[in-house]
């Protein structure tokens, strides 16, 4: 049996050549100016699978189109006594050859995908879109089942996991703004978020911030947890402190109070100054606008 490999096909220097008919190992003589493999086997019955395990590679630009093959079968050697008896030009891709582009398999080409899958070596999953292998699939489809692009669900714009679990949400809908940790939409932005209008999506406050307007801008303070203890809120400000600052007091429900008047800084209350702003006078922990009689 002669086996006609596709002339594009690249033999690999040194590399030893395994042709398997039917599961069957057999010895090989490859003429290489011509990629003929001659193998010692006929097929007992009309169906045979022809594998090329090892030896060939892909040429280094394509296209690929291996979708050809030419068997030849004689009776013995054909080059000593032989003769020909049937020659089958297939349409099939029954020889194996890696595909390329991150296929799973293909067809007509090597670089044409019809499935992905995951890759153990390298971690990565792929899923099929348009013929291709790709990491992540186009906007409004996601990675599904079978290592498919498949498209998202209303109110979903962009999604991910499922094809309601929305990473971006329809600007039309009554719940147009998309949470990505939570793979909800939202009417308003769920308390600990602010909305990025630019994104259209509820963003996580950063701490301290407990509830914010912006990523900068607080409306509350978190809990203290381990690494952050600003947990007093100086609602003046939209900011968060440890300590009030001194020109401020922490009241008893958590907040800094501005000193009052012309305190600039204060001690306790809002109304018992440390110390005055320029052209007032420290007196009685009150700041005056003169020295009483008898003071300097």
């Amino acid at each position: 049996m002669i086996l006609t490999l596709p002339p594009n096909l690249v033999k690999i220097d040194g590399a030893e050549i395994t042709v398997a008919v039917n599961g069957q190992s057999l010895a090989s003589d490859l003429h290489t100016d011509t990629l003929q493999l001659t193998v010692e086997a006929i097929p007992s019955n009309n169906e045979y699978t022809i594998k090329v395990g090892n030896g060939f590679k892909n040429p280094t630009e394509g296209p690929y189109a291996y979708s050809v093959y030419q068997v030849e079968f004689y009776t013995s050697n054909p080059e000593s006594d032989g003769y020909l008896i049937d020659k089958v030009f297939s349409q099939h891709p029954w020889i194996d050859v890696p595909c390329l582009n991150n296929c799973g398999t293909c067809t007509g080409t090597l670089s044409s995908c019809v499935s992905c899958s995951y890759n153990s070596v390298t971690e990565v999953s792929r899923y099929l879109e348009d013929g291709e292998c790709v990491e992540e699939c186009k906007a409004g489809f996601y990675g599904g089942s079978g290592y498919n692009c498949l498209p998202c669900e209303s109110p979903c714009l962009e999604c991910s996991l499922l094809p309601t679990l929305c990473t971006l949400c329809e600007e039309t809908h009554d719940k147009p703004f998309a949470y990505p940790v939570a793979l909800q939409c939202y009417a308003e932005c769920p308390n600990g978020t602010y909305l990025d209008e630019e994104l259209r999506q509820c963003v996580a406050c950063e701490l301290p911030c407990g509830s914010c307007s912006s990523a900068t801008t607080c409306l509350s303070c978190a809990h203290a947890s381990e690494g952050n203890y600003k947990t007093t809120f100086f609602e003046e400000e939209n900011m968060c402190y440890e300590d009030c600052p001194p020109y401020a007091v922490k009241s008893p429900d958590n907040q800094c109070l501005r000193c009052a008047g012309n305190c600039e800084t204060c001690d306790t209350l809002q109304s018992t100054c440390a110390s005055c702003s320029e052209g007032t006078f420290l007196h009685k922990s009150q700041c005056v606008d003169s020295c009483p009689f008898l003071t300097w």
